[in-house]
């Protein structure tokens, strides 16, 4: 009976020895690390570029690509799907794995250039649709910290829609029941915002905030030197 209960209490040790190296290889290793991020973005069918560093300190990607298929927007004279594509080049991130085992996301900084959202045209059915009275609850079961955002170079377009800001950047945290954000920046050739306050993640969402803002006009014939706007909400 002892001779049993100590061959499976060595079985179990060496079981716990090989997760543990297992895990310690995927994370510690780049051959591991840019394996399973590999693996996984395959399975969602994302494309990555060239990768350089591993999961327990951060990786930096050449680029991260996106493309699917909206079957509920369709060409008006094929009448097939339409894409919807996203891309973010030199893509880097540094976090903390350790803070999962606290039920949290620490992501000391996030940086990406070069993003690039291609919607297609918004098509107007002209079907009547129902009131939407269902707000969701935001809460998420783990905290995700973001100590440093940015995000330069930024794209969208959509039919003959373009939109373009040359940075987003700042610090938030989502939580069980607040979302968080601090000096969160967007900034385009012609204005910038900066918010910073909190909001309840039930329905109806209550908001405490600070809001400011700088829209630059445009120099004319009439007003060669540029005008600037400033406010706080």
């Amino acid at each position: 009976m002892l001779k049993k209960l100590r061959n499976i209490f060595f079985s179990i040790l060496a079981l716990c020895i090989i997760l543990l190296a297992t895990v310690s290889a995927l994370l510690e290793t780049e051959t591991g690390s840019h394996w399973l991020v590999t693996r996984v973005a395959g399975l969602v069918d994302i494309q990555l570029g060239a990768m350089s560093g591993n999961l327990r300190r951060g990786l930096d990607i050449e680029f991260i690509e996106y493309q699917t298929l909206d079957s509920n927007i369709e060409n008006q004279t094929q009448k097939q799907p339409q894409t919807i594509r996203y891309r973010a080049e030199q893509v880097s991130f540094r976090w903390r794995p350790a803070d999962l085992l606290y039920s949290a996301v620490f992501i000391q900084s996030l940086q990406a250039a070069n993003l690039r959202i291609n919607m297609p045209a918004a098509v107007d059915d002209k079907k009547p649709s129902e009131p939407f009275n269902q707000w969701p609850h935001l809460r998420l079961p783990v905290r995700i910290h973001l100590d440093q955002l940015l995000i330069k170079d930024i794209e969208y377009l959509q039919g003959d829609t373009r939109l373009h800001w040359t940075r987003v950047s700042g610090s938030m945290s989502w939580g069980t029941f607040h979302l968080r954000y601090k000096n969160l920046a967007l900034m385009s050739e012609d204005y910038a915002l900066l918010l910073s306050g909190s909001t309840n993640l039930a329905f109806p969402y209550a908001t405490d905030a600070n809001l400011q803002w700088q829209w630059h006009a445009a120099t004319t014939e009439e007003h060669p030197q540029p005008l600037q706007y400033m406010g706080t909400t």
